[in-house]
């Protein structure tokens, strides 16, 4: 046990002789401060000057018993320790006296028993330490933003924080010693009651949620180990009614990002088809001239096309829970099909592979494909060559897969290196929304993987992807 230094001890008694010998004896032999009164009133007068940290009193004195003093002394100083001794050998005495709340009990005849008064000693620096604990932890417990309370197994409350207070509007002062049904609301006291008693039944932690008057509250009910019998349980609860209302914000606002997404994925789509259609049937009736803007028409209704399933694709990543369904992907047949399907879409651009995709599975779902189409797409959409020129390396390092995807385009200046995957970032002159590269981002994320951006060996940009191998 942590030794306490500089206690200063109050000896109580009505012979000075033990007095003095009590004190000298403190002060020499087990380095105590220790004072004198010869009378419980004297000791009332000098008790809070003599700035004491325990009072160790005699029983039998004739301004009034020690049990009395003790009872002065809560009244003046609440929880000062308190160490009753006494010549005689009733045990009802020593009964009363830890029922009343002192600390210790000891028999004068074995406090003096040996000459450095050791024993006594020993006792004091146990209560001090004891009490100095249990005020350092009702301190923490007072400030938590928990309310925690001790209850028996019976429901009464035998400590409580003032949050629990604050938290079901009950003076401080009525709910310790009462039973819980008696000062909480039923639907809290009923939980406190079922969850205790299982705690205690069990040995184990458990753990539940309950309402009250519009709020929320997460709750611990703990079994706890009463002088070797566990008898009582601890009481956490955390009001989660903010989190409660961020979670329902969340949830409204994932069913309007369905809602508008299936908008764009259904509408704007029929539309868009409606367009390039449109603009085919055209083209039998304008001269060659108005040929180019045909081809604009429908090269705009194709990059309509791809927003909305970069769109599509962002919501369903953002409203999922994307960690829980990851699984093992074969990076050969989703970059590879990415690849074809880019090949066939930019047929002005040339897309080389350095060597092979390797045949391993990695950590992702089925929008790993939107990883590699965006960046895909993003190397030839912002290339300004004459000639755009991509290259894809997928290279195996045991327990991470690297791909790059490098372009010969204008590249990322160095000050937007880490700007180009925030949410919307583009540059003055794109034709893109920036949402590609974030949804990027945030996919790779969710794998547990990375994606940078340098600049490539052929002038350009080279996006690296750093993905987990299964």
């Amino acid at each position: 046990m942590e030794y306490i230094e500089d206690i200063t001890a109050l000896v109580v008694d009505d012979s000075e002789f033990f007095a003095s010998l009590t004190a000298d004896q403190l002060e020499t032999k087990h380095d105590m401060n220790a004072q004198t009164a010869s009378s419980p009133k004297s000791a009332l007068e000098e008790l809070e000057a003599l700035g004491v940290d325990i009072v160790v009193s005699d029983y039998d004195m004739p301004e009034m018993d020690g049990l009395a003093f003790y009872e002065k002394v809560d009244e003046r100083v609440p929880e000062m320790p308190f160490i009753l001794l006494t010549g005689r050998t009733d045990g009802d005495i020593a009964s009363s006296a830890i029922s009343a709340g002192v600390d210790d009990y000891l028999q004068k005849e074995a406090v003096a028993e040996r000459n450095d008064f050791e024993v006594l000693a020993n006792r004091i620096q146990n209560v001090v330490n004891q009490r100095k604990s249990r005020q350092k932890y009702e301190l923490v417990v007072d400030n938590t933003p928990e309310g925690i309370a001790q209850v028996s197994r019976d429901g009464t409350i035998m400590a409580a924080n003032e949050r629990v207070s604050e938290s079901f509007e009950v003076p401080s002062h009525d709910i310790v010693g009462a039973n819980v049904g008696e000062v909480l609301p039923d639907e809290i006291a009923n939980r406190w009651l079922a969850y205790g008693d299982d705690a205690l039944t069990t040995g184990e932690r458990v753990s539940f949620e309950s309402s009250y008057d519009d709020r929320y509250f997460h709750t611990y009910a703990v079994p706890v180990d009463v002088g070797g019998e566990t008898d009582t349980f601890q009481i956490i609860s955390r009001d989660i009614t903010q989190r409660r209302e961020r979670e329902q914000e969340l949830e409204t606002r994932t069913e309007q990002l369905e809602l508008i997404n299936r908008f764009v994925r259904h509408d704007i789509r029929n539309d868009i088809d409606l367009i390039y259609t449109w603009s085919e049937l055209l083209r039998d009736h304008v001269d060659e001239d108005g040929q180019e803007y045909i081809d604009r028409i429908k090269s705009t209704s194709d990059h309509i096309t791809e927003l909305t399933t970069i769109a599509g694709e962002f919501v369903e990543t953002v409203s999922s829970d994307s960690d829980a369904q990851l699984e093992a992907i074969p990076l050969r047949r989703t970059l590879g099909e990415e690849l074809e399907k880019c090949r066939s879409s930019y047929e002005a651009a040339s897309f080389t592979l350095n060597g092979e995709i390797p045949a391993v599975d990695v950590r992702a779902n089925g929008m790993l494909s939107s990883v590699f189409r965006n960046l895909l797409n993003n190397a030839v959409q912002h290339n300004d060559a004459d000639h755009p020129s991509v290259y894809v390396t997928a290279t195996d390092r045991g327990e991470t897969v690297e791909v790059t995807v490098a372009d010969n385009g204008p590249g990322v200046p160095d000050d937007q290196t880490e700007k180009i995957f925030g949410k919307g970032d583009q540059g003055a002159e794109s034709a893109g929304t920036g949402i590609g590269l974030y949804l990027v981002h945030t996919l790779v994320s969710q794998y547990g993987g990375t994606v940078t951006v340098e600049d490539s060996d052929i002038g350009g940009a080279r996006f690296i992807v750093t993905l987990q191998a299964v």
